[in-house]
């Protein structure tokens, strides 16, 4: 092989080389782009989801400052949270309160807040309570969310002994004794502190019926020994009093979204039938116990806020905040007919862009 010829080998081998290299390179240069677009796709997702995120914090907030604010320089009539700042003469029990059409209910009716947020104001009052509570209204509670007939005593039984505060056991009760024998934590005897408290009696968490979805703990409450109210009990607890089947409490929910009632006759006169009632276990104006629920929709999540009405109080506070918490849901819970309140409160959204 002559000079020339062994040049041109080594020449076409370099090139070769040179070719591969700058095949390498390229495909190194088009992974990390594509690494880089996918990092930078994945930040831009990332972003504006903490956007989001923030924008439904700042919406939270400024919804329950909002209604906070409502509670603290509004007043409550028979209908609900007024809306507006001319307070209308007070009424005598003897009158028949009137409708003004302004005011947001007291029955856990879903509501529209501030940006994507939904709440709801529920007279802790009128649920039933878990505290002293009522026999024969919680077994009928308990009926209705497909406890057996013959679960209901026991569990009303263990819950009793779970909260008074001697260690005498009921019938089909169970004390230290019975807690001690399944190691499970031994009964406080006091007072439910919270609502899901219950699932530490013993018993209570056999029954998944109750726990499927947020139905029971919704419909009970430990502020308040409970009491009845047409006018701000949810239609699963009206269904708890004597003979108001589900046709009665539709008719009555559906009577109450446009009228107050305000005695027993004009109940009976909605119903259609005399409704036997305890004239000390029913009321018809709410109470000062409220519970506040804000969910953004479509987030399986919903932010609660349990207070007290305090207007007299010694520090002047005109409500008390007992606790505040944040619950899952296994369900939508504002699945009804959301009401739109044109308020000022309500009226101009913060956003997280603003200037």
């Amino acid at each position: 092989m002559n000079y020339a010829e062994s040049f041109g080998f080594h020449n076409a081998r370099q090139n070769g080389y040179v070719l591969v290299t700058t095949v390498w390179i390229l495909s190194a240069a088009v992974l990390a782009s594509g690494y880089f677009a996918g990092w930078v796709l994945e930040a831009l997702t990332e972003a504006h989801s903490s956007k989001e995120a923030l924008q439904g914090r700042i919406d939270l907030i400024g919804t329950r400052s909002a209604l906070l604010y409502l509670l603290g320089t509004r007043h409550i009539s028979h209908e609900g949270l007024h809306t507006e700042e001319k307070r209308e003469t007070v009424k005598t029990f003897a009158s028949t309160p009137t409708p003004s059409g302004k005011c947001i209910p007291l029955d856990d009716s879903p509501c529209s807040g501030i940006g994507g947020m939904r709440f709801s104001i529920q007279d802790e009052q009128a649920l039933v309570g878990l505290n002293r509570f009522h026999r024969t209204r919680l077994e009928k509670l308990l009926g209705l969310l497909n406890v057996p007939a013959a679960g209901r005593g026991p569990l009303l039984d263990k819950l009793k002994d779970y909260t008074d505060p001697d260690d005498l056991k009921h019938l089909n009760g169970a004390e230290a004794r019975e807690y001690a024998g399944e190691n499970m934590p031994l009964p406080p005897n006091r007072r439910l502190l919270t609502r899901r408290e219950i699932l530490l009696v013993m018993g209570w968490k056999d029954y998944p019926q109750l726990w499927n979805d947020e139905t029971f703990f919704r419909s009970v409450t430990v502020a308040h020994s409970g009491m009845i109210n047409f006018n701000t009990s949810p239609k699963i607890i009206l269904k708890t009093v004597g003979n108001i089947d589900e046709e009665t409490a539709d008719r009555i929910v559906a009577y109450r979204k446009n009228n107050v009632i305000s005695d027993g006759a004009q109940l009976n006169r909605i119903a259609g039938k005399s409704i036997p009632l305890n004239p000390f276990s029913a009321t018809y104006f709410p109470s000062r116990f409220l519970r506040i629920s804000i969910q953004r929709e479509g987030e399986p999540r919903i932010h609660e806020i349990h207070l007290k009405l305090t207007p007299r109080s010694d520090n002047k506070t005109p409500w008390r905040i007992q606790y505040e918490t944040t619950v899952p849901l296994k369900q939508d819970n504002f699945e009804e007919e959301i009401n739109v309140f044109k308020i000022p409160s309500f009226s101009t959204a913060l956003h997280s862009d603003a200037a």
